[in-house]
């Protein structure tokens, strides 16, 4: 089955086939979901920037810096407890793959790693020296770094 997980500073959500498992301070909760719809919404989730600065052009594009930065600012103070569910997000990931591998769930969470190499983060880490690189090469082009940055990956 495929996983795809989202973290933020207050949890995790981790979506499979028809399956939603979300994880906060608060708990554990694991609910029905619909299929293909997380790989849908996180698709939509990575283009939302490139679509939206398409749409404002390259002139008024630099003048939603700030209103973004201000949007992050608050996530940034939170960035070490994002880590900390994000590195949750993934162990719990990689225990997934290995228990529908065969191997026992007690063994899958003791050999399952904090960091993984299937991770979206690491897809748009390679997307930015790609962004920079379109940048200034040819401007308009910079916002298919990221569907660039996804299949690279």
């Amino acid at each position: 089955m495929a996983w795809v997980g989202a973290s933020s500073p207050w949890g995790f959500e981790i979506r499979g086939e028809g399956l939603v498992c979300s994880v906060d301070a608060r708990g554990v909760r694991v609910t029905r979901g619909r299929r293909g719809a997380e790989s849908l919404a996180l698709v939509a989730l990575l283009l939302a920037p490139a679509l939206v600065l398409l749409a404002l052009g390259k002139e008024r594009a630099p003048y939603l810096a700030l209103p973004a930065l201000l949007l992050l600012a608050p996530l940034a103070l939170r960035f070490g407890a994002m880590r900390r569910w994000h590195g949750a997000e993934h162990k719990v990931v990689e225990a997934l793959l290995l228990v529908e591998e065969g191997v026992e769930p007690e063994e899958a969470w003791r050999r399952a790693k904090a960091l993984s190499p299937a991770c979206g983060t690491v897809a748009v880490g390679i997307s930015l020296p790609i962004a920079l690189a379109l940048l200034a090469i040819y401007p308009p082009l910079a916002p298919l770094a990221v569907p660039l940055g996804l299949f690279l990956h």
